[in-house]
């Protein structure tokens, strides 16, 4: 399962995670993996990568997208 951050600003993706069940989780529900995917600027929702740190919120920097 995904780690989230101290500040519960990110998590960090570890194996076996989706976008989806990240939305379900840390973004108020399902629907929500499109909103994950545009903040974290990832293209193919279905693609994310071990270690990858996903934004639950949108910063003020450039998103951080490892894939």
């Amino acid at each position: 399962m995904a780690k989230l951050s101290s500040d519960g600003k990110y998590v960090t993706v570890e194996r076996g995670d989706t976008l989806t069940q990240i939305a379900v989780d840390y973004a108020g529900g399902y629907n929500n993996y499109k909103k994950l995917a545009a903040i974290n600027g990832i293209k193919d929702p279905n693609k994310i990568c071990i270690g990858q740190k996903i934004y639950l919120v949108k910063t003020g920097g450039a998103s951080t997208n490892s894939s």
